[in-house]
């Protein structure tokens, strides 16, 4: 009896089991549609019946088809639709009378790369409420009217790069409280013209604006983006760090190398990595530096930038810039109100090449301030309140090529002492008084004049 009881439990075991195999297999096949490469080139009522199309569709990818246009009534066959592959239907665009592309109270992803839009009219997405990621890269698009995405509030990442773009309107993304990324990346004639704001924006967090023409950068040209995270700009001209609001993390080519006032950005090693990340932290009402609080992984930072902070000296707890150690190579203080640079200040920081630290208080350097910055080539400790140096500041610094020390009124070297050694790496002998007034006296404003 209990064998036979047994047995009609697992036979009903395996009933349940294939009939949830079948409903399950069932639900799949009903909800995805494929009909890519296909040569379809009208979407219609016949297409559905033909196909047997299900009204419980949740994805369909019509790819690689001869589209021109998407049908009036499309959300009647599909209303429970969320994403739509429209990819490489190369004459499809969005109806040049401005009537809207498509209508779908539910649709949630829209792909339409590689097609044939050249225009965003004011209703060409209206129609579709929950769209929350759009991709029109590698179009034709010239043009966005400035209200385009006004009903699209729950937009969350955009990709329009690859297009004919050489202006966008600055308000497009007014309204979209949930925007998170939006690339315009490879539109090479889109650069900043004047001073206005390129966009405005108080949710978007990344924009990505690689190979974008850009060749000068303003001050109100990313002030309005008060939330922005990333700022990616490879391949592009600018000549100048972009002033952002909030810590960003600058994405930039390799050799972006800057030269306006005191934003300079050094880049001549060869050995470095073609992209970095940099952190820029001007003008923040600092008073002290955590590391913790860097948006961005503390291996990738190469340059960090603190000018117009009062952090009265580096950290005091030297763990804070040596988790850097493995990447910082330039490094801004500018304006910072140091007075004093120890022997342990920067001994963490290895691969640091240019410190710049004009315009502070500085009183004294610690004669082994720089001994574990083997990497040094530039330094510039202009405006400082410098009475003397070290005279071995220098030793062991091999690529040493630039030290200013202008407009430090009280600094005069020592008569009958040398202002400067500096041990060469081929030699041991240090380098004889003069030479080292010829290498670094020309940065000094008023060498002094010595009696013959």
């Amino acid at each position: 009896m209990l064998a036979t009881m047994m047995r009609a439990c697992i036979a009903h075991f395996i009933f349940l089991s294939t009939l949830a195999s079948a409903m399950y297999i069932s639900d799949s096949s009903s909800t995805i549609t494929e009909l890519n490469y296909r040569n379809i080139t009208v979407f219609n009522f016949a297409l559905v019946k033909n196909e047997n199309l299900s009204p419980d569709s949740l994805y369909m990818n019509l790819e690689g088809n001869d589209l021109t246009s998407m049908p009036a009534n499309f959300s009647s066959y599909f209303p429970q639709i969320e994403r739509i592959i429209l990819t490489d239907n190369w004459r499809l665009s969005f109806p040049p009378d401005g009537s809207p592309f498509l209508r779908s109270p539910s649709l949630i992803e829209l792909f339409c790369e590689r097609c044939g839009i050249r225009e965003i009219f004011p209703r060409s997405l209206r129609r579709l409420p929950k769209l929350e990621y759009l991709r029109l890269g590698e179009n034709q698009i010239e043009r966005i009217a400035p209200h385009a995405f006004r009903k699209n509030q729950n937009l969350q990442n955009v990709d329009l790069s690859s297009n004919k773009l050489s202006n966008i309107p600055a308000e497009m993304l007014k309204g979209l409280l949930r925007i998170k990324v939006l690339d315009m990346s490879n539109n090479p004639d889109l650069g900043v013209e004047n001073d206005t704001p390129f966009l405005v924006s108080d949710v978007l967090e990344v924009l990505k604006c690689n190979y974008c023409g850009f060749k000068e950068s303003y001050e109100e040209t990313f002030s309005e983006l008060t939330n922005l995270r990333e700022l990616h700009l490879k391949e592009n001209q600018i000549l100048t760090i972009p002033y952002l609001l909030v810590p960003v993390v600058l994405i930039a080519r390799q050799g972006f190398q800057l030269a306006s006032g005191r934003n300079e950005l050094f880049n001549n090693s060869e050995d470095r990595s073609s992209y970095w990340g940099v952190v820029d932290y001007r003008f923040r009402n600092l008073t002290e530096f955590n590391v913790a609080n860097l948006p961005h992984p503390v291996s990738d930072i190469a340059y960090l930038s603190l000018q117009g902070n009062n952090l009265d000296a580096f950290p005091s707890d030297i763990s804070e810039l040596s988790s850097l150690e493995r990447s910082l190579i330039d490094l801004v203080c500018e304006s910072c109100d140091i007075k004093t640079i120890y022997t342990r200040s920067l001994r963490r920081l290895p691969l640091l090449e240019t410190l710049l630290l004009p315009n502070n208080a500085i009183q004294m350097i610690e004669k082994r301030a720089f001994r574990n910055n083997p990497n040094m080539w530039m330094m510039d400790l202009t405006q400082n309140k410098l009475t003397s140096l070290p005279t071995t500041i220098l030793v062991g610094l091999h690529n040493m090529k630039k030290l200013d020390l202008s407009s430090n009124r009280d600094l005069a070297p020592q008569k009958g002492q040398p202002f400067l050694q500096k041990m060469l790496r081929q030699r041991r002998q240090r380098h004889s008084s003069s030479i080292v007034y010829y290498l670094y006296w020309k940065y000094v404003r008023s060498p002094p004049e010595y009696p013959r």
